[in-house]
């Protein structure tokens, strides 16, 4: 949760170390709940400080675990982070972004989650306007 504030302090650096230490900490004592958030936020964490392939390899572990556990509560954000990551590289990889922000917006409709699906509808806005990705700059 330390880890999470430093994010939105924009303390990105401090954010994913402070992530990356939790997530250790929590997996050795053989703990999963909340896995797929975690990790999803240490990969925006990574996005902001340009490590793009830790970046996707969180995002991807994030979406496994949700299919795996079946803990989707946070599908949606999941996605919708996913579909960032792809647009932070260059070049952007556009149609994975779609295809996430698309699929977030529908799971977020699926659960009744109003914020997530504004942040999905906010992001695949974006992307129709072509704007940068919020990652890019931070």
């Amino acid at each position: 949760m330390r880890g999470r504030v430093f994010a939105l302090e924009g303390q990105d650096r401090a954010a994913a170390d402070t992530i990356e230490a939790g997530i250790s900490a929590m997996r050795s004592t053989g703990a999963t709940a909340y896995a797929p958030w975690y990790l999803s936020t240490l990969a925006a964490a990574y996005a902001r400080i340009g490590r793009l392939g830790d970046a996707q390899r969180c995002s991807e572990e994030a979406l496994l675990t949700i299919r795996e556990s079946g803990e989707c509560w946070q599908e949606a954000e999941a996605r919708r982070i996913a579909g960032e990551v792809a647009l932070a590289f260059e070049p952007p990889d556009v149609p994975q972004a779609q295809a996430h922000f698309e699929r977030s917006l529908v799971v977020a409709k699926q659960q009744m989650a109003t914020s997530f699906e504004l942040r999905a509808a906010e992001s695949l806005a974006a992307l129709s306007a072509t704007g940068p990705s919020p990652f890019e700059g931070r």
